[in-house]
């Protein structure tokens, strides 16, 4: 039997030296049988193959073929999108960008483009794909993902290979080359610092709060940094994101994306069709939905960035839900004393949560009146009581005027 050892990423390179897959001989075989038997496995409903395991090609009438790939192949189905053919992504295992307790990302290094006649590959696009772990619930992710407009996420994948058991993926744009964790170990001056506040809050107000999202853990892990001429910043992770509920009656609760993410896969049908029927109904989901909550005894989020209200047994989540997590960013943007370091307890944590004095000294070189308002607006937007946390709007006014005093001094010093 033949065997034959393919790298997806060599296409390119075979493509050159024949013409299409239709032709059989000379340098363009490994393209040919692998053409031939991703269609093969597709129709089988199969949609993960890794790399350096042993496939079998089954040809009528002719020898069988065991391939080799040398990197691990994903198909991400377009049926739902209305578009032909099929994509696959390709990626190994060294690939990996991160890992949380959802699951794990890899960078996707190319693209293959499946046709009926056809087999190319195409490598413009800088995309990564989540792997959910069992426990995870990626229908809930991915739907808030589809949501926001920066990640444009793909349709859940459903990986069902050979010998693989159920579980899922999801294909996404990777956006930014290093986390704000990262980014945060490098020098920088306070004019940056205020750049990158206003960044942030401005991608939390587009990304996240714009379409109807809490998204429940915020943190410098879970927001990325791409640094050219200016600084562009994106929120990634929705695995505990919640949408808020709207008012009744409304265009959106009328919607099948109102699913609540900690709910059951099980549950996740019944709940669509109450979505649609009265208040009464609408009420008793969300009763559910807060039992389930209570039961669990989880809480969303990382510790250190969950508001006092994120460990209550009765949690109303609202979008200043949020603010918390991000004051204590920005606390951490200049340099000041936040917790969730050394907490190993729930009373701990709790205790931490109601924590809204600073005691570090800000670095500020240039505008010795910012350091009064950033601290008074950072303690504000990390109130105990929700509704007393100031708007993100505000925050932004504070930056933007620093930044214009910043612009009118001769040098900015660095930390």
């Amino acid at each position: 039997m033949l065997r034959l050892n393919i790298d997806p990423l060599n296409l390119p390179n075979l493509a050159q030296q024949a013409g299409s897959c239709r032709e059989k001989r000379g340098h363009n075989t490994n393209k040919y049988f692998l053409h031939k038997f991703l269609l093969q496995q597709i129709a089988k409903g199969y949609s993960f193959w890794e790399e350096g395991k042993i496939y079998l090609l089954s040809q009528q009438g002719e020898e069988d073929i065991e391939l080799v790939l040398e990197h691990s192949l994903l198909h991400r189905p377009r049926s739902n999108m209305g578009k032909i053919g099929y994509r696959l992504e390709v990626f190994d295992q060294q690939s990996l960008a991160g890992s949380g307790s959802q699951g794990r990302v890899n960078r996707s290094l190319a693209t293959l483009a499946l046709s009926d006649n056809d087999l190319v590959i195409k490598n413009n696009k800088q995309r990564v794909i989540k792997f959910f772990h069992p426990n995870a619930n990626p229908k809930s992710e991915a739907m808030a993902a589809r949501l926001t407009k920066h990640l444009h996420a793909k349709d859940l994948v459903n990986l069902k290979s050979a010998d693989t058991v159920p579980a899922f993926a999801l294909v996404m744009r990777k956006v930014g080359d290093m986390t704000l964790k990262q980014y945060l170990t490098l020098p920088h001056t306070d004019f940056m610092r205020i750049q990158l506040c206003i960044a942030l809050i401005n991608a939390y107000i587009d990304e996240v709060q714009s379409v109807g999202l809490v998204h429940r853990d915020i943190k410098p892990d879970n927001i990325m940094i791409q640094q050219d001429e200016d600084i562009t910043v994106h929120i990634v992770d929705y695995a505990n994101a919640r949408i808020l509920m709207p008012t009744v009656g409304s265009e959106a609760s009328s919607s099948p994306l109102m699913q609540l993410p900690e709910l059951q896969q099980q549950q996740e049908e019944s709940l669509i069709e109450l979505f649609d029927t009265n208040k009464d109904s609408f009420n008793a989901c969300v009763e559910q939905q807060k039992r389930q909550e209570r039961k669990q005894l989880h809480f969303y989020g990382t510790i250190g960035y969950i508001p006092p209200e994120g460990y209550a047994s009765e949690v109303s989540i609202t979008k200043e839900y949020d603010y918390f997590a991000i004051a204590r960013v920005l606390a951490e943007i200049w340099g000041l004393q936040v917790g969730g370091r050394s907490i190993v307890s729930y009373e701990e944590a709790k205790a931490d949560a109601a924590r809204t004095s600073y005691v570090n000294k800000l670095p500020i070189t240039f505008c010795p009146p910012f350091k009064n308002s950033l601290e008074n607006y950072l303690t504000n937007l990390a109130q105990l009581n929700p509704d007393m946390r100031p708007d993100l709007e505000d925050g932004l006014e504070i930056f933007t005027q620093a930044l214009g005093n910043a612009h009118n001094l001769a040098k900015v010093k660095p930390f």
